[in-house]
C-alpha cells in the first residue's frame, strides 16, 4: 500500500495502475478459490451425507410397586440407540420423541407428536451410535403395564396393547442442511420389544 501511494506521489502512475490491477485479480482469485473450495466442500458432504436411523427399541420397566404421593424411584423408560450410517457427521439440533397409545383412526391422520425439545447440537460421528431414552410421561401407561405386565399374548384388547414408540429428530450435515429423522415403532406384547409398524409415512430419514 505504501509502495503504491509512492509510486503515485512520484509520479510513476503506470506502476502504481498495475500494482492496483495486480491487487483486484488477486483478490478476485482468493475469492474464486474460496468459492470453489466451498463447493468442493458441500459436494463432498453430499455424497457422504450423514443418515440417521433409530435401532433397538425397548422398554425399560421401572418402580413395580408405587408409593401414593412419591415419585418413582426409577422411572419407566423406552431405550433406544441412534445410529448414523453415513459418510460425514450428523448434529441433532432438535428433537420430539414420546410414548403414548394410538387408536387406528390416529394412525391414519398425522401423528400428536410432542412438543419439540432443543437436542443441543448433539454431534454423531459417522458410523457412531449412542443410547438414548425418554420416560414414559403417561401415567394411565405405566399403570397399565404394572397390573398388566409388560408381556402377554392375551393382552390385545387391553391399552397397553396399542402403545407406541414415535416422533422426530432434526438434524444438520457439515453444510448447515438440516435432515430429518421420523421413527414410529409399535410395542410387541410378545417379545416385549418395540418393532417397525413398515409405515413410510412415519418412519424415514432424509
Amino acid at each position: 500500500m505504501f509502495h503504491l501511494i509512492w509510486c503515485w506521489i512520484t509520479g510513476d502512475r503506470v506502476t502504481a495502475i498495475a500494482t492496483c490491477i495486480y491487487a483486484f485479480f488477486t483478490v478476485l482469485m482468493y475469492w474464486a478459490i474460496r468459492r470453489q473450495v466451498k463447493l468442493m466442500r458441500e459436494s463432498v458432504v453430499s455424497t457422504f451425507r450423514p443418515k440417521l436411523v433409530v435401532r433397538r427399541v425397548f422398554l425399560c420397566p421401572g418402580t413395580a410397586m408405587p408409593t401414593i404421593g412419591v415419585p418413582d424411584a426409577y422411572p419407566w423408560k423406552v431405550e433406544f440407540v441412534i445410529a448414523n450410517i453415513g459418510g460425514s457427521p450428523a448434529r441433532i439440533k432438535t428433537s420430539s420423541l414420546t410414548v403414548s397409545d394410538l387408536s387406528d383412526d390416529q394412525l391414519r391422520r398425522p401423528l400428536p407428536y410432542a412438543q419439540e425439545t432443543d437436542a443441543r447440537n448433539i454431534c454423531l460421528k459417522a458410523g457412531e451410535e449412542r443410547g438414548f431414552s425418554i420416560e414414559i410421561e403417561k401415567r394411565e401407561l405405566v399403570a397399565g403395564f404394572r397390573h398388566m405386565g409388560t408381556k402377554a399374548a392375551n393382552l390385545q384388547h387391553q391399552q397397553i396393547a396399542r402403545v407406541y414408540f414415535f416422533g422426530y429428530a432434526a438434524y444438520a450435515d457439515d453444510a448447515g442442511v438440516i435432515r430429518k429423522l421420523a421413527v414410529l415403532r409399535h410395542y410387541d406384547l410378545e417379545n416385549g420389544k418395540f418393532e417397525f409398524v413398515g409405515s413410510a409415512d412415519h418412519e424415514y430419514a432424509d
